[in-house]
């Protein structure tokens, strides 16, 4: 575990705040998000259909490569239900994938500070 305030920030994490009209994340945030993701509106540019897919097109590739670096095999399978023909199928939006990914490596980057914080607010 290593000091959030230390911590380099990815492109795509500064990306989502950017857009997304959100500070930094501070200790609360990253508290906020391991207690509950996301979509808990802990860190909504993340689940924000338009800011998600803008950050996705410049920056899918290094979210994905984090997600694959930063899982267990476990923690791999939240993709396994996740088909192509379900995006075909309109199952899920590129939109939604977007969300998925963007969520998914900004809660895996808070889970490494987990229990590491101070509110700072």
């Amino acid at each position: 575990m290593s000091d959030y305030k230390a911590a380099q920030r990815p492109d795509w994490l500064k990306e989502l705040c950017r857009l997304g009209e959100h500070r930094d994340l501070t200790g609360s945030d990253i508290a906020s998000i391991n207690q509950g993701g996301c979509e808990s509106g802990a860190f909504m540019p993340a689940v924000t259909y338009w800011v998600a897919k803008e950050v996705f097109v410049s920056h899918g590739d290094e979210m994905l490569n984090w997600i694959e670096s930063a899982s267990s095999a476990d923690d791999r399978t939240i993709w396994a239900g996740l088909t192509l023909a379900d995006l075909a199928k309109g199952q899920m939006s590129v939109g939604g994938l977007a969300c998925r990914v963007c969520s998914t490596a900004v809660e895996l980057w808070c889970a490494q500070f987990e229990g590491d914080w101070e509110d700072d607010g």
